[in-house]
């Protein structure tokens, strides 16, 4: 290779490089890292645990574990400080689909304007009604999001979901 292609082949292959790289998303990867970890709890009036209500309105916590353990506890108990007991493992697949829903919700985004730092345990933020509480963890970095429940809110469908998986019905 002559010393002027060997150059021009350097200059566009860092070129490319620099292109290419410049593309890839920095946010959130399609994988969980394996410190992920969500727990939402469902705040709730006590008269809410009764059929008819939707899962999403009803006082529980939801548990999912860097190991994929799901742990679920349902009732007018049901708080922040609840360690329930485990329901099941998920697979691998199960835990990736619970990352996308988070990355899909935007509950993994920096910019969620309901994202805080700290302990939800000190916030004076409560709603009133129905307030779900999503704690995160994930890339050694731990937050959470604080919202109304609802069947138009972020958590709605993460709430269903692990619901789903942890034998709950409505």
């Amino acid at each position: 290779m002559h010393r002027s292609a060997r150059t021009s082949f350097t200059i566009f292959s860092t070129a490319l490089c620099a292109w290419g790289c410049s593309l890839t998303p920095t946010a959130a990867t399609p994988d969980p890292p394996p410190d992920f970890s969500i727990a939402v709890t469902v705040l709730a009036p006590p008269s809410n645990d009764a059929p008819g209500v939707p899962i999403s309105a009803r006082p529980m916590r939801l548990l999912l574990e860097p190991d994929g353990s799901l742990r679920a506890g349902v009732g007018p108990g049901a708080d922040l400080d609840t360690y329930p007991e485990r329901v099941r493992t998920l697979t691998a697949d199960q835990v990736s689909e619970a990352y996308k829903l988070a990355l899909d919700e935007g509950l993994l985004d920096p910019a969620n304007p309901d994202r805080r730092e700290g302990n939800p345990r000190e916030s004076t933020d409560r709603r009133g009604g129905i307030t779900h509480v999503v704690e995160i963890r994930a890339h050694t970095d731990r937050w959470y999001v604080l919202l109304d429940g609802g069947d138009d809110r972020a958590s709605t469908p993460m709430v269903e979901r692990l619901a789903e998986w942890s034998y709950l019905r409505e």
